[in-house]
């Protein structure tokens, strides 16, 4: 028994909606590693950073003043892929939604497309958490964290789209 185009696209276009949307979690939380140092509560993201001061979080933005030429370069590449990445994969939820609409009138460019973005995607979001993980958790005392964790969950959701996608 074959699946049919339509079905295969209404499930990677669904596997890509929840891969975007954690993609887009990933991007902007300042959870991408924690620390705590004498009680107080540290957290950086690839935009912001925050600390647990007097029962409140107090976040402020990342600038490459405050860190080594390594760290700046890793956090700018990871910003830069990892945006690229969430519009990539909302590309590819539009393809897959568009391949829904056509069925078996999808034209061979829109098949090619579906098979090769994902993989594009997938390069960019691996890329993209490995330079994360290294920026984010280099000052000692810093682990992974919730922004890190979904950008993890977003990648392996972004594999599933790729299977899906090639069996179209």
């Amino acid at each position: 028994m074959t699946v049919n185009r339509r079905t295969l696209s209404f499930i990677g276009g669904g596997i890509m909606i929840l891969a975007s949307i954690l993609f887009i979690f990933s991007n902007t939380l300042a959870s991408w590693s924690a620390a705590t140092f004498s009680s107080i509560k540290f957290t950086k993201g690839l935009w912001q950073d925050c600390s647990f001061v007097l029962n409140r979080w107090v976040c402020f933005d990342s600038v490459c003043s405050a860190m080594t030429s390594s760290q700046c370069t890793k956090m700018m590449v990871t910003r830069s892929t990892l945006t690229i990445t969430c519009a990539i994969s909302m590309l590819v939820v539009l393809l897959f939604l568009a391949c829904l609409v056509l069925g078996a009138k999808a034209t061979r460019g829109l098949i090619l497309s579906i098979k090769i973005i994902p993989i594009v995607s997938l390069v960019f979001a691996i890329l993209s958490l490995v330079l994360g993980i290294s920026f984010a958790t280099s000052p000692y005392g810093y682990s992974v964290s919730g922004a890190a964790i979904w950008g993890i969950i977003a990648a392996v959701l972004n594999m599933g789209g790729v299977i899906v996608a090639v069996m179209i």
